[in-house]
């Protein structure tokens, strides 16, 4: 009997420290982790083309601020250049009025707003306040500066300086315009003929070069809070020819994606209509997809016409459902 007494003793001696140790370390860790965490995340100094990122944490860090336009895209980075515990990273060459998403990288570890990144929007180019946004997308009505340039973005300023085809199809927007584009590849049809941006006019039924611009694509398409709810980028908040071309939207939802080729996968639809308003850039699907299945979806803008020539090119995105 006095001899396990005395082996536990020992026992007890020896592994006291050790289990003392380890509750410390675990501890130790955990305070680490709560030190590199960010607190009072803000945007501030906001302008047109710029604006600051503060947050503090308990301890000096080394962040990175990662950023895009949709919750989908956030393909920038800006990273600090020193460990501090008062942190504030500036965001350059920003585009005016328009809603920015970012999350914060420390250690590997990604920070946002509950699973959502935190968002700011840019002022427009006069410097005044852009209107609050809704589901990440402007609901402004451009100023007529702004609606004459996006118009000699479409049309062209006269100035292109592209030599083929392809060198004008690739400076769309840059100096070149649909018009120049048009007589590019319509040369041997109208080799006599002039046309001029002022005898060229953008109907509802927009053509494919027309789409070219790229000045009405739907820019993203992003899952809610759950994979029951989608939304996506809206026409109504696009220059007012955009408004004009169309009238509904194309959205799709399903088991397979829309690029395979393999027939003998039967899909299963969650949703497959047609939105007869512009103004409406959400949808609920209408089955619900299995918990760890990836849902394949797609958006397009279309005309009363419809179809090739008569829609935005298809935006694709990929999720799965948990």
């Amino acid at each position: 009997m006095k001899g396990k007494i005395l082996f536990l003793l020992l026992t007890l001696f020896v592994a006291l420290p050790v289990i003392i140790f380890v509750i410390m370390a675990v501890q130790g860790m955990i305070i680490e982790a709560s030190d590199a965490k960010p607190e009072d995340i803000v945007a501030t100094n906001i302008t047109s083309t710029s604006a600051d990122i503060k947050w503090t944490t308990g301890k000096k860090t080394q962040g990175v601020i990662e950023y895009g336009t949709s919750a989908n895209l956030i393909n920038r980075y800006a990273p600090e250049t020193e460990d501090k515990s008062e942190h504030v990273v500036a965001l350059t060459l920003l585009q005016p009025a328009t809603t920015y998403y970012f999350q914060l990288n420390i250690g590997k570890t990604i920070f946002d707003n509950e699973g959502t990144p935190w968002t700011f929007t840019t002022k427009t180019k006069d410097g005044t306040e852009a209107a609050s946004a809704v589901k990440g997308i402007m609901t402004r009505i451009l100023s007529k500066d702004e609606e004459a340039t996006k118009t000699a973005e479409i049309l062209g300023t006269g100035n292109c300086t592209g030599k083929t085809c392809a060198e004008i199809k690739s400076m769309l927007g840059k100096g070149c315009g649909v018009v120049d584009y048009l007589k590019c590849t319509t040369s041997d049809s109208i080799t006599n003929t002039s046309i001029t941006s002022s005898s060229f006019t953008i109907t509802p039924n927009p053509s494919t070069i027309y789409m070219l611009s790229n000045i009405c694509q739907i820019e993203y398409l992003q899952m809610g809070d759950s994979c029951m709810k989608w939304s996506w980028d809206s026409i109504a908040t696009k220059p007012q020819n955009c408004r004009d071309a169309f009238d509904r939207y194309i959205f799709q939802c399903r088991s397979k994606s829309f690029t395979s080729t393999n027939t003998e996968d039967v899909p299963t639809w969650y949703y497959n209509e047609a939105l007869i308003d512009i103004a409406s850039n959400s949808a609920t699907l209408k089955v619900t997809p299995k918990d760890g299945s990836i849902v394949y979806c797609q958006v397009r803008a279309e005309d009363k016409v419809g179809g090739t020539g008569h829609a935005t090119d298809w935006l694709r995105v990929a999720q799965t459902c948990n």
